[in-house]
């Protein structure tokens, strides 16, 4: 089996670069269209994810999560690290919802989104959190100690057994 896209953008491989363009285009579309509301926001957003995935794609490792996962991962702390820095977010009532995104999806992304969302509702609900808090809502260890009482070591075990999780059921 050959190297994963992000593997080989890790290596330096230009052309990789262009293959994940094409495959995970619509995918962070999608989420960057939700989170700014705005076409010309969206597109800024959206090069902006691609430029996070080639400088994280080292950090790549598909021990953890399936590489739709961890781009999806990537695309959302940087949509909300854009909106932390000011960046225009939609109000309440966009007219979008999440599940007509995933509607625009191909079908086998539609099916990726499905899976992990279907693995996160079979998790205990404190880790569920923690994973939801630092994963898809960017929200950093120190917050999430805060935000839910709990001790640092308890939102790096959630955290990690989490992922794991997420990991063994994606490959099953």
């Amino acid at each position: 089996m050959g190297l994963s896209l992000l593997s080989r953008i890790a290596t330096g491989d230009l052309e990789a670069v262009e293959d994940c363009i094409q495959r995970y285009g619509d995918l962070v579309w999608s989420l960057a269209i939700k989170s700014c509301g705005d076409q010309g926001e969206a597109e800024e957003a959206a090069n902006e994810v691609f430029t996070d995935l080639w400088s994280s794609a080292r950090r790549y490792d598909p021990r953890i999560a399936d590489e739709t996962t961890f781009v999806t991962m990537v695309a959302r702390r940087r949509l909300i690290d854009r909106t932390g820095k000011g960046h225009r977010r939609p109000a309440g009532g966009s007219g979008t919802t999440m599940s007509s995104q995933v509607r625009r999806l191909p079908l086998d992304e539609q099916v990726e989104v499905a899976r992990v969302a279907e693995i996160l509702d079979g998790m205990k609900p404190d880790q569920r959190r923690v994973i939801e808090l630092s994963l898809c809502e960017g929200y950093s260890h120190r917050d999430i100690t805060d935000r839910l009482s709990i001790s640092p070591r308890a939102v790096s075990t959630h955290l990690k057994k989490g992922l794991m999780a997420v990991g063994e059921r994606a490959q099953a």
